[in-house]
């Protein structure tokens, strides 16, 4: 959540599948064009529970689906001036590891809003 605030493509790619990469570079274009800036920080430590787990493709990809909850400040700085804003967001992340894979780390693949 940090680096999309940040606008920082580097770290993002590193983390998320093309696609959602995409997606994600669209919003940082979008809020770059308008002369916005965001930074957010985490009002309480985000919540995250685990809610599905699944071996596919042959066994070799493992899939989780986590279920975050946050309470975080965001504060937004364009031509207009600053806002601030308090929110509470519930999402699930979805990431996926080849298990063969020796790189440890988990790409983000897809991303859905979620009831609290």
């Amino acid at each position: 959540m940090k680096a999309f605030a940040a606008g920082d493509r580097t770290t993002l790619r590193n983390l998320l599948a093309p696609g959602v990469m995409a997606s994600f570079d669209t919003a940082i274009a979008a809020r770059e064009s308008e002369g916005r800036t965001e930074s957010v920080e985490f009002l309480h430590s985000p919540r995250a529970d685990l809610e599905k787990a699944d071996v596919v493709g042959g066994g070799d990809l493992a899939r989780l689906t986590v279920r975050f909850l946050a309470e975080f400040r965001s504060r937004s700085k364009g031509p207009e001036g600053e806002a601030v804003d308090d929110r509470r967001t519930a999402e699930l992340w979805t990431f996926e590891r080849n298990l063969k894979s020796r790189d440890p780390n988990w790409t983000l693949v897809h991303v859905d809003a979620a009831e609290a």
